[in-house]
């Protein structure tokens, strides 16, 4: 048991569940039901094959430690203040990007890490993306490097946030999008942004998110 007791505080510090503890926690529950309720309401992802989950809403709120190269990556705001931006929002658009990289094989445990309000990971090679939810103000900031694979991953987030926003918010989440170029103080709404043809940046409106996603992304969304 003093192991267990070790990991269920790893879990709360980590967000990764093994499966012996899920076993102890749900003994004489149906642990595949549960884990696939869990992975189909997108508040679990896989982690190591076979072995552990991530559970993001587990870890505990405390001081986010900013990387070191933000200043040198494009930033999108996603702003929620239209509407509300919920508890459990964000940690499942992470369930949903590390579900969905290793689903893909491209899961690197040792390029990842998530925290209650961040997350950050390797999304292609020499592509990293930081994902920080800032309840205060209501938004959701991206950080990324590289024009090409920028404007792909916004469009598998704003693909993952419909998602979230059909199938557990019933419509009811709205956002707006704005970017701000490196090293710049300012952001710009994207109707900006694309007038001064800003490379690599096209992000939908609201209204177009539903004719947005890809095939490959489509079939991963609804195999959820």
């Amino acid at each position: 048991q003093s192991g267990l007791e070790a990991e269920a505080k790893r879990a709360f510090s980590t967000g990764e569940v093994s499966l012996d503890l899920l076993e102890e926690v749900w003994k004489g529950q149906p642990i595949d039901f549960l884990i696939d309720l869990m992975k189909r309401t997108m508040l679990m992802s896989e982690w190591r094959k076979g072995n552990s989950y991530l559970v993001p809403s587990l870890l505990r709120r405390g001081k986010y430690k900013a990387p070191s190269d933000l200043e040198y990556c494009n930033c999108l705001k996603f702003d929620f203040t239209e509407t509300f931006l919920a508890f459990g929002v964000f940690q499942r658009v992470v369930c949903l990007c590390v579900e969905y990289l290793f689903q893909k094989s491209k899961l690197d445990e040792h390029e990842i890490e998530v925290g209650p309000d961040f997350a950050s990971f390797l999304f292609e090679k020499d592509f990293k993306v930081h994902l920080l939810n800032e309840q205060s103000s209501q938004c959701i900031f991206v950080y990324a490097q590289g024009p090409k694979l920028f404007s792909t991953f916004l469009k598998i987030l704003h693909s993952m946030l419909s998602k979230v926003n059909a199938d557990v918010m019933h419509g009811k989440l709205k956002w707006t999008v704005q970017l701000r170029r490196i090293k710049e103080t300012e952001f710009l709404s994207l109707d900006i942004a694309r007038s001064q043809q800003v490379p690599g940046v096209y992000v939908p409106t609201f209204e177009d998110q539903e004719r947005l996603v890809a095939v490959d992304l489509d079939s991963f969304l609804e195999g959820l």
